[in-house]
Order: structure tokens, then C-alpha cells, then sequence
């Protein structure tokens, strides 16, 4: 059965992707803005880390490299 894929832009490069009752969030935890990305809002970041639909039951969270404007190491702990 086909299911119909979904993209979430949360800011930057973070996202969502959903296909079915898979979840992937790509690079949702950085601070650093350097005066031209946009941050993820803080109520999209309080419902990653309760697990507020749409981000509960997260497959996987993908980390792309570790640079301030894809990277916080203390909110990947936090997620833990």
C-alpha cells in the first residue's frame, strides 16, 4: 500500500518527513542563527522534545554534521 509523504519545514534545514507511520526529524537542535538562518520556534522545540504530535514516535532523528547551525550537543542530551 502507497502512502503520501509529507515535509515539515521547521527552520534552516530542519524538518520533518513523514511517509506513513514513519517519522524523521532532520537536524531540529541548534541555537546558532550567525545573523541569516532562521531557529527553530521554541514552541516547535518544546513539542520535540514532549513529543506533541506531529513529533511523537519519531523513527529517527538524522544530525546532517556538527556545525552551530545544525548541531547543540546539550539539546540532543536533552532529547535522550
Amino acid at each position: 500500500m502507497a502512502h503520501q509523504a509529507s515535509v515539515t519545514y521547521l527552520a534552516n534545514e530542519a524538518v520533518l518527513i513523514t511517509n506513513g507511520d514513519k517519522k524523521v526529524l532532520f537536524d531540529p537542535f541548534f541555537h546558532k542563527a550567525f545573523g541569516i538562518y532562521q531557529l527553530v520556534p521554541e514552541d516547535t522545540q518544546q513539542a520535540i522534545f514532549t513529543g506533541t504530535p506531529p513529533f511523537d514516535n519519531l523513527t529517527a532523528i538524522f544530525i546532517s554534521h556538527a556545525h552551530g547551525d545544525h548541531f547543540a550537543a546539550d539539546d540532543v542530551l536533552k532529547y535522550l
